[in-house]
C-alpha cells in the first residue's frame, strides 16, 4: 500500500484524521510493531514485580522521623510504593502499555511475584539499566514506525545501528532539556521563594505562569523531537530544529493533532482498564490497546515526516510502496 499516491502534492499533507486511518491501515499490512506493547503488557500482567523496596524503604524511615502532615503523607505514599511498585513500569514508562498509562494494572485478577533484587545499590542501579533499557526499547520501536512511515520493513538491514544511534541522541537530547529546564526553573524558583518570605505573594502567581507558559510551549514546539531522530535521522539540537520548523509552519494542525491523540490514548486507556478483571478482558484489552496506541504513534510520526517532506524533501524520501 502507497500512502496518498494519487494525492495532488500542491493539494497539502493528508489531514489529522486522514493521517491516522492510514496508519491504522498500515498495522494492518505491516502489524510487526505491535509486538513490543503487547509483549510489554503481558509481562507486566504476570512477570515478576520488581520491588523497590530496598531503595524506598531507607527514604521512608527518615521520613518517619519528621514532623508535620507533609512528612507524614510521603511516608504513606512512599509504603505504598515499597509494596506495590515495580521497577520494570520505569522502562515501560516510555513505550504504549495499558498497564502503565491506563487504570488495568488496579484491575489485574491475581497478585504478580514480588523479587528483591537485594541491597539498595543493586536496586538503584538496576533501575538505571531498566532506564536506558526503556529508552533504547523506545527507540527501537520509534525507528520500527519511522521505516513503516517511509514504507520500508519494520526490521531490516542496520536496524540495531539505527536503534542504537537514536537512543544516544534521544539521551542527548533529554540531558540538553534537563539542562535547559534546571537554567529556567531554579532561578525562579529562588524568586518565588523570596516573594513568599517578603511577602509577596501575589507574585508567585506570576513567577508560576512564567513556569507554566514556557512549558507549554516547550511542549508543543519540541513535540516531534523524538519523531525527527528517529524519521530524518539527526542529532539533538537538528531534532529540536527540525520540530520546531514543522511546528511552527504547522501550529494549529499540530496542536488538533496533539489533543486528538491526548483524547485518544485517554479513552482507550479507560476503556481497556474497565475490561481487565478477567482473563479473556485483559488479554482483549491489551491487543486492543496494543493497536490503537501503536497506529495513534505512527499516524504522529507519518504526520510529522509529511510534513518535513513538504519542507525539506531532502531529508525525508517519497514513501516506498509497501507489500
Amino acid at each position: 500500500m502507497q500512502r496518498g499516491a494519487g494525492r495532488d502534492a500542491r493539494s497539502g499533507p493528508p489531514g489529522i484524521f486522514e493521517t491516522i486511518a492510514a496508519a491504522m491501515s498500515a498495522l494492518l499490512v505491516q502489524p510487526l510493531p505491535l509486538v513490543v506493547p503487547i509483549a510489554l503488557d503481558l509481562y507486566l500482567s504476570g512477570g515478576a514485580r520488581l520491588s523497590p523496596a530496598p531503595v524506598v524503604d531507607p527514604l521512608r524511615r527518615w521520613l518517619a522521623r519528621q514532623d508535620g502532615a507533609d512528612a507524614a503523607g510521603l511516608v504513606d505514599g512512599l509504603e505504598r510504593l515499597a509494596r506495590n511498585g515495580d521497577l520494570a513500569t520505569v522502562a515501560a514508562a516510555f513505550l504504549p502499555s495499558l498497564l502503565v498509562d491506563g487504570a488495568a494494572a488496579g484491575n489485574v485478577p491475581w497478585q504478580r511475584p514480588s523479587v528483591d533484587l537485594g541491597g539498595s545499590a543493586v536496586t538503584l542501579l538496576s533501575a538505571v539499566g531498566l532506564l536506558g533499557l526503556g529508552i533504547w526499547g523506545a527507540m527501537a520501536f520509534g525507528t520500527m514506525l519511522a521505516r513503516l512511515a517511509k514504507g520500508r520493513a519494520p526490521l531490516g538491514d542496520r536496524f540495531l545501528r539505527a536503534s542504537g544511534l537514536a537512543t544516544i541522541r534521544y539521551v542527548g537530547f533529554l540531558a540538553l532539556f534537563a539542562l535547559a529546564t534546571a537554567a529556567v526553573v531554579v532561578p525562579l524558583a529562588i524568586v518565588g521563594a523570596v516573594f513568599e518570605v517578603v511577602g509577596l505573594t501575589a507574585l508567585v502567581g506570576l513567577v508560576v505562569a512564567a513556569l507554566v507558559v514556557p512549558a507549554i510551549a516547550a511542549y508543543v514546539l519540541l513535540a516531534f523531537v523524538g519523531e525527527a531522530i528517529v524519521v530524518a535521522e539527526v542529532g539533538p539540537l537538528r531534532a529540536c530544529s527540525l520540530s520546531f520548523g514543522v511546528v511552527r509552519r504547522n501550529p494549529w494542525p499540530t496542536i488538533g493533532l496533539l489533543l486528538v491523540l491526548l483524547i485518544g490514548s485517554a479513552a482507550v486507556a479507560r476503556l481497556g482498564g474497565q475490561l481487565a478483571g478477567s482473563l479473556p478482558g485483559l488479554l482483549l484489552a491489551v491487543v486492543a490497546y496494543a493497536f490503537v496506541a501503536t497506529g495513534l504513534a505512527l499516524a504522529r510520526i507519518q504526520f510529522f515526516a509529511d510534513r518535513l517532506r513538504r519542507w525539506r524533501a531532502d531529508l525525508v524520501p517519497p514513501p516506498m510502496p509497501m507489500t
